[in-house]
């Protein structure tokens, strides 16, 4: 799926807590659901996610499993 076609599919789509399809999403929901359908990349999902950690600590998480790196200029 290109980037067009996933802003058309995502557009109207209700925001749900936890989510990460096009049935629901929520902000973090959005970007995994971003990578994997237009770049083809499964980031998976994040420890804590499903079970409500907030968002700074699911990120934390993430990094320190290796997921994520700091750059210094985005690519």
């Amino acid at each position: 799926m290109d980037k067009l076609d996933f802003i058309n599919k995502i557009v109207g789509v209700e925001w749900k807590h936890r989510r990460y399809d096009f049935d629901g999403v929520d902000c973090h929901g959005l970007v995994i659901l971003y990578f994997k359908e237009v770049l083809g990349i499964d980031i998976g999902i994040p420890p804590g996610y499903h079970q409500g950690e907030d968002m700074a600590t699911c990120w934390q998480s993430d990094v320190a499993l290796g997921k994520w790196r700091e750059v210094d200029r985005p690519v």
